[in-house]
């Protein structure tokens, strides 16, 4: 049977303690060269069906990555992708993050609704979705809700156990970046990093977003 792949993003940021003292090359030089060890990880471990992504694994190749490393703090978020097949069309999407999710942590790029107004999907921390007003790319305080046509606030809904995300009734007229697809992020329990996909689900990370990996260089001699 041929399955569809759903694409699992993967949001990583990394800050390095490393000792300048016994660095051989560039500060430079070492940062491009842990970026190739989480892209290699990608590659090789990732990016096909049925591969789990495990948290103890990348850390273990981002330290390895030089002995200068002294240690390494990770963290990451999960993204998928809401890709509209009509904008200005009523319709449900579904989402399965496959893992617990922190209460609060939703956020998406940004659309304009029927309003003309643009907004980014923000939850609640009780499990509800709305579509949260913004402005010149920050959320408008006090918050701003757009009201659906049955006069509620609320757009889906999210289990924050399972990490299953439901968006129902969902009508973005144009997406604000120009792209084809609205970019949701959460951020994992940090008990629970590890992922393992579901049948259908690639884990993969974006290699066109300059944000997908973030490396933060810190020098810290040792004296």
């Amino acid at each position: 049977e041929i399955v569809d792949p759903i694409f699992y993003y993967l949001l990583i940021t990394t800050t390095i303690n490393y000792d300048p003292v016994t660095l051989l090359t560039s500060e430079n030089t070492l940062k491009s060269e842990i970026d190739t060890s989480i892209t290699n990880y990608f590659t090789t471990d990732l990016q096909k069906f049925d591969q789990k992504f495990r948290y103890s694994v990348l850390t273990k190749k981002i330290d390895n990555t030089d002995s200068a490393i002294r240690n390494s703090k990770t963290s990451l978020k999960y993204q998928m992708w809401i890709t509209p097949v009509t904008l200005a069309t009523v319709s449900t999407y579904t989402m399965e993050f496959n893992n617990p999710v922190t209460k609060g942590s939703i956020s998406s790029t940004s659309f304009t609704a029927s309003d003309g107004n643009t907004y980014s999907l923000i939850d609640d921390s009780a499990g509800v979705i709305k579509n949260t007003k913004i402005t010149s790319g920050v959320v408008d305080s006090p918050a701003v809700y757009f009201t659906l046509p049955d006069g509620s606030t609320t757009q889906g809904t999210i289990d924050y156990t399972t990490g299953k995300v439901v968006l129902s009734n969902f009508n973005p007229y144009t997406i604000t970046d120009g792209t084809t697809s609205i970019r949701m992020n959460v951020t994992p329990e940090t008990n629970n990093q590890d992922i393992t996909p579901l049948r259908e689900q690639i884990l993969t990370v974006d290699s066109t977003d300059s944000t997908a990996i973030v490396i933060n260089m810190v020098a810290e001699t040792i004296i």
